[in-house]
């Protein structure tokens, strides 16, 4: 009599491992880790500070000035040696060092990819920082998203050294994309849209005030 025996064996790797291949440090931010994470003016480029090895300050940016600088340092590097990726094209300024010439749209964004050294051949341009931003694509099926954000002086924590001296701020930032197919499976479009509305303005006599106390 003969008997039979079965063995089932099931292995399974775990995702997201080391890769011993690459020595590169990078950090990737998918668009929902975006949407989440706190952005403070709306500008994109106040998320390069979020990346492994890199210090400094980026003041609030946003799009009522084309060109942005961020002050992020990459393991020490001066932030004149970044480099900023659009689609895989550079949009990094020719005449300012470590200068974006476009601030993509956040809400805009598929994904942005930071790396602080170890570059891959396509970024050897850049010394520091180098990010690289994806922006989303049309689909078969029609999808948009929309934002409105308010700020006044009401809204915004006031330090001492103001000394109650309140200048009137109004702020709308809005924002809108939409994107959907020409040709199901084969073309589609994608576009984005963002306007900023801002208004500041503090009376002379309270200028005069903060000065002369």
């Amino acid at each position: 009599m003969e008997s039979t025996t079965q063995a089932v064996t099931v292995a399974a790797e775990a995702s997201g491992g080391l890769n011993t291949e690459e020595t590169r440090v990078q950090a990737t931010l998918d668009m929902q880790q975006v949407r989440d994470l706190p952005l403070q003016g709306r500008g994109t480029l106040n998320l390069v500070n979020t990346a492994p090895g890199v210090s400094g300050y980026t003041e609030n940016t946003n799009n009522f000035a084309v060109e942005q600088t961020p002050g992020a340092n990459a393991n020490g590097h001066y932030y004149g040696g970044n480099l900023y990726v659009l689609d895989g094209i550079s949009i990094t300024s020719n005449i300012t060092t470590g200068t974006a010439n476009i601030s993509p749209n956040a809400d805009s964004l598929q994904e942005i990819a930071l790396q602080t050294n170890t570059f891959n051949i396509d970024f050897a341009a850049g010394a520091g920082l180098t990010t690289s931003v994806t922006t989303k694509a049309g689909s078969n099926q029609f999808h948009g998203t929309g934002n409105f954000t308010y700020t006044d002086q009401n809204l915004r924590a006031h330090t001492y050294f103001q000394k109650g001296v309140i200048p009137t701020i109004n702020n709308k930032d809005v924002s809108a994309t939409f994107g959907g197919p020409i040709i199901k499976d084969r073309t589609f479009f994608f576009a984005s849209v963002k306007q900023l509305n801002n208004k500041l303005r503090a009376p002379i006599s309270s200028q005069w005030k903060a000065r002369s106390s």
